[in-house]
């Protein structure tokens, strides 16, 4: 997956801070401009890259009965497939797995919906870019900000750095057949809400964001003096397009492990039939 540079709006944002209530000046308007514009590039060419989830509908549970049955010592030598890097049990990452998908459940009422309707009032009128009202719409946006941060770690300490490991022999990813059973029905169920979220909706909501954003974009450089905006809803701006531009890569990055854990384990159902037990 590719890589992109998200800018943060640090340097702005405390300026517009200081700022508060009062009117920013029209340089910092224009950087306000150009800001929102280059992170609404960054977020659609994230999307861009998603493809149609082809893990919808994989239940790994056709071999769950086998498993069940088989002897654990004979189970324990078969090299399954992880992730690449992989350094935990298959339980362990599933855990750590749920905590992104508690954040995924979430996003499209509770931050792009509401985002979406924060810019879109913010469209609507001139005067709305200097009023104290729309900061009632602002506080409804949830950005997840120190879960995403939580989620992630969970995930980064399940691998190991620069590690190129692609098979696990089973006793070390299962400590029981159960546990395999377990893991299992998890993915099944992490498959089946990511499902309810997918790409193509997620798409679609930072699109309409991002076309509200140009046209905002636009009008402030346009006519600087007829929409003016305080500091503190230039703060808000800058500060929420710069988060949903990191949760549009959040998303992407926890649709590709999906993929890929996902890729692992329908292999795996192959090795353990092939495996003869």
């Amino acid at each position: 997956m590719t890589t992109h540079v998200i800018e943060s709006p640090d340097v702005i944002s405390m300026e517009f801070m200081d700022i508060g209530l009062g009117k920013i000046t029209k340089a910092l308007q224009e950087r306000l401009s150009e800001y929102v514009t280059k992170t609404k590039l960054t977020m659609l060419s994230i999307l861009k890259e998603l493809t149609v989830n082809e893990t919808e509908g994989f239940v790994i549970g056709s071999v769950n009965k086998r498993v069940s049955n088989a002897n654990y010592i004979t189970l324990s030598e078969v090299a399954m497939s992880v992730p690449v890097g992989l350094n935990c049990t298959m339980l362990e990452y599933m855990d750590a797995l749920g905590h992104s998908q508690d954040i995924v459940d979430r996003i499209v009422e509770s931050t792009f919906d509401t985002s979406l309707n924060y810019f879109s009032i913010l469209l609507a009128s001139p005067e709305n870019l200097a009023s104290l009202s729309v900061n009632r719409e602002f506080a409804r946006i949830v950005l997840f900000i120190k879960e995403r941060e939580n989620a992630v770690k969970e995930v980064k300490k399940c691998f190991l750095k620069n590690d190129t490991v692609e098979f696990v022999k089973y006793g070390a990813l299962y400590k029981r057949n159960s546990d395999f059973v377990t893991a299992s029905d998890q993915l099944t169920d992490l498959v089946e809400r990511l499902a309810k979220v997918p790409s193509s909706v997620i798409r679609t909501k930072v699109t309409a964001i991002c076309d509200i954003l140009d046209r905002l974009s636009q009008l402030m450089k346009r006519s600087p003096d007829v929409y003016t905006v305080n500091g503190i809803t230039a703060k808000h701006m800058s500060d929420t397009t710069y988060e949903l531009a990191k949760i549009a890569e959040f998303y992407a990055s926890y649709f590709y492990l999906i993929q890929s854990i996902t890729s692992a384990a329908k292999d795996n159902v192959k090795r353990i039939k092939d495996s003869g037990i």
